[in-house]
């Protein structure tokens, strides 16, 4: 029987199980509660026992889905090859975001920043199946039970209702279109139901999280800068990256920023913890942080994955960073 672990350093419990020869390890979003054990023989208190209970269950309920979804593939295939009697095409899974990407479409000319954002997206869909399930290797393997389990991770990381719909269309509106071509008996997606975009699910941080996400990333020159900003001026990822020097006035100690979300020219006090942050970079380019400009305008998974990392070492789920950055909703058009 597979047991829940703790981390040193990290809040919640994690999971780990064996499919196919393969270590599969995961955050089970369950923070461990109460006095932790001193020895092996110490069981800690009653608080951390049922936290730890909690877990276990969690845990339990996870290796039970990934069971499951293994029998789904054999089905899904055993389906298909009844309705077409053909073996089902294979379209790799690692392959989605290109396939996406040479969609025909009606408007030829997309933004480069557009497709940046929507491969991210199918990128992380990718990744997200992968970690979870590494028998899964093509689209036709991706069951409805996976699609669910993505877009829960979506609204448990606290996307606006907006950005969850965007992603939902994007990945149901691709695998409609991709169906024939990649042996899909169904679209996994179909059934998952959009979020109403005028509620917004957002929990902040306390102060004692804000400290552990800021030693996490004291050493990190590339996310820490971000992460003062952002905690700073409670700006969008986007913004954040592509901060520019014209906008910020040290020596009256404002920002003064038109946000792409809005485009609303909004005044923001210049914290010292962002001033000192500021006041160690060279002025050699129109922007604050050059290279996650950069690197956000070409590749904003990057900055995704970075950002990830961070948190998790701080001890939170993947992907609580903050909300995506979409100018509209992303297709397939």
């Amino acid at each position: 029987m597979a047991n829940p672990q703790m981390r040193k350093g990290s809040k919640w419990w994690y999971g780990s199980w064996m499919v196919n020869g393969k270590k599969i390890t995961v955050n089970l979003n369950v923070p461990v509660e109460g006095r932790r054990p001193d020895s092996p023989d110490d069981e800690g208190d009653r608080r951390f026992r049922v936290s730890q209970a909690t877990a276990q269950a969690k845990l339990d309920e996870e290796i039970k889905k990934s069971r499951e979804a293994k029998q789904e593939l054999a089905l899904a295939k055993a389906v298909y090859k009844a309705r077409t009697g053909q073996t089902a095409p294979s379209m790799k899974l690692d392959d989605l975001a290109t396939a996406w990407t040479d969609l025909p479409r009606r408007r030829q000319e997309i933004g480069t920043g557009y497709v940046a954002i929507c491969r991210s997206h199918l990128d992380r869909f990718a990744t997200h199946v992968k970690q979870r399930h590494p028998q899964v290797t093509t689209l036709a393997d991706v069951t409805p039970a996976m699609a669910e389990s993505f877009m829960a991770g979506e609204r448990a990381r606290g996307v606006a209702g907006r950005t969850y719909n965007g992603v939902l269309s994007l990945l149901k509106s691709t695998f409609t279109r991709l169906r024939r071509k990649a042996g899909l008996v169904d679209n996994p997606f179909e059934e998952i139901v959009s979020m109403d975009e005028n509620t917004v699910h957002r929990i902040p941080f306390t102060p004692e999280e804000l400290k552990e996400i800021l030693d996490a990333a004291k050493d990190d020159d590339f996310c820490r800068p971000l992460i003062v900003t952002g905690i700073c001026t409670a700006m969008r990822r986007g913004d954040v990256c592509q901060l520019r020097w014209k906008d910020v006035d040290m020596k009256a100690e404002l920002i003064t920023v038109s946000t792409s979300k809005t485009g609303v020219r909004v005044l923001i006090p210049l914290f010292k913890l962002l001033r000192l942050e500021l006041e160690k970079l060279p002025r050699k380019n129109e922007y604050c942080f050059p290279e996650q400009a950069e690197t956000y305008q070409s590749r904003p998974d990057v900055i995704t994955n970075r950002l990830g990392k961070v948190f998790a070492a701080a001890g939170f789920a993947d992907g609580d960073d903050e909300d995506d950055d979409q100018d509209g909703k992303p297709g397939t058009s």
